[in-house]
């Protein structure tokens, strides 16, 4: 198996405004055929940083290189075989989605126009590409959009909120394509989205950003396999269990809810909390909480605000 190639480095990157710094020292990188996620709440910096990404504003510092090219010193080539598709594509309404490739496919004398039904039978349009745009869903523009950004044959495709508006079977779609895209044609994609099952179910990796600093980057699977588990404790007992559990040292957090009370351990601890909590109280169960993405979201941004 051939070693992959960074498609995308952020290394030191900062950003000031009226000399306020708002990043900070953000530094990921992004290999070929990663569906890498990048999360944060609203205002914690995501648009400036995919905007200096893109060279559509400056860093103040550090350095941001695309297929090995720096953005600032060879912007045409860092830039060249990069694909976006912003969050609502807005077309030619009147043309059809050919028509409207077309327009794109002339900007770039180099591709030859068959790419334009290659793209098109990619993103499944080809059937509907006569018709016009005025007469597609939501999920088909969306699809029209990918197509678009396909056709110069990019490294990396950003991804901007893909899923807002489709209808589910038009998410599948589109996730199925993602990654079918991802394996078989080894396109990286760069995802923003507010919604994080779907990122977790897509993305391979991951970065979590928070009032400007980089608070977590890494595998999806591996931020998902903590050293603390949760565990609900139902009981009612409440005040009993947490002065019993309030002396252990493997204890992380604990607190109510309204069966009982909920409890973030070391990992592997939970056989030996269950049994000291039978020993000295009635217990009804201990009900393991699944670590999802959502969770280690709210946890690492402090409920998904800025500070």
């Amino acid at each position: 198996m051939s070693k992959s190639s960074t498609i995308l480095q952020v290394h030191d990157i900062c950003r000031y405004f009226d000399e306020k710094e708002v990043i900070h020292n953000v530094s990921f990188q992004v290999e070929e055929g990663d569906i890498f996620g990048f999360l944060g709440p609203n205002g914690a910096g995501k648009t400036t940083i995919i905007r200096m990404i893109l060279g559509l504003i400056k860093s103040d510092s550090g350095t941001i290189k695309i297929n090995n090219y720096d953005i600032k010193s060879q912007f045409l080539n860092a830039i060249n075989k990069v694909g976006a598709v912003v969050e609502t594509p807005t077309f030619h309404e009147n043309l059809s989605g050919y028509q409207n490739l077309l327009l794109i496919k002339n900007l770039h004398p180099e591709l030859p126009k068959s790419r334009i039904d290659e793209v098109l039978e990619i993103v499944g349009l080809t059937s509907r590409a006569k018709d016009k745009v005025h007469k597609y869903s939501l999920g088909m523009k969306q699809r029209l959009g990918l197509a678009r950004a396909l056709i110069n044959y990019p490294k990396i495709v950003f991804l901007d909120e893909p899923t807002n508006g489709i209808d589910p079977q038009g998410v599948v779609q589109l996730r199925e394509l993602i990654v079918q895209l991802a394996i078989e044609e080894k396109i990286t994609f760069f995802i923003t989205s507010h919604i994080l099952h779907e990122i977790e179910q897509i993305c391979n990796k991951v970065a979590v950003i928070k009032g400007g600093h980089l608070v977590a980057h890494g595998y999806v699977k591996d931020l998902l396999s903590k050293e603390v588990e949760t565990v609900d404790i139902v009981t009612e007992y409440k005040k009993d269990a947490l002065k019993l559990m309030k002396p252990l040292d493997f204890i992380e957090d604990m607190v109510e809810i309204e069966t009982g009370v909920r409890v973030s351990l070391k990992t592997g601890h939970s056989g030996e909390l269950n049994k000291l909590l039978n020993n000295h109280l009635q217990v009804d169960y201990l009900i393991p909480v699944h670590q999802s993405l959502e969770n280690v979201f709210f946890e690492l941004t402090g409920g998904g605000k800025n500070e």
